[in-house]
């Protein structure tokens, strides 16, 4: 595994390329915005969003991986919706089940929520 650099993105470039990237532009904007934008609340929904709706299981898987990443970041997330939600996608996804669990792990170690 080779560590690259998060570089931070505008908000408005990156909600465009969530909306119309391909699954890696898509991924990357996301996680920009998890490491950079100080908007919990709206980075969190967004997470959470992309992991109940959308199509593509990488950016889904993304999107709960950014979940941990809040958590981590911001010692807090909403983890009354996003514990059920990272679950729900592990057990319908097996082939990417790591990925959730690693970003349950980061929330229950971050946020002191053990559920």
């Amino acid at each position: 595994m080779k560590f690259e650099p998060v570089e931070p993105m505008a908000r408005v470039s990156a909600i465009e390329a969530i909306q119309t990237g391909g699954p890696t532009d898509r991924a990357d904007a996301l996680v920009a915005l998890a490491y950079h934008d100080p908007d919990l609340e709206f980075v969190q929904d967004l997470c959470l969003q992309l992991l109940a709706d959308d199509g593509d299981p990488s950016v889904q898987s993304t999107a709960a991986l950014c979940l941990g990443h809040l958590a981590r970041i911001h010692g807090r997330l909403d983890t009354t919706r996003a514990i059920p939600a990272i679950a729900a996608f592990a057990f319908g996804n097996p082939s990417l089940a790591g990925r959730a669990h690693d970003a349950l792990d980061d929330i229950r170690m971050f946020t002191g929520d053990h559920r």
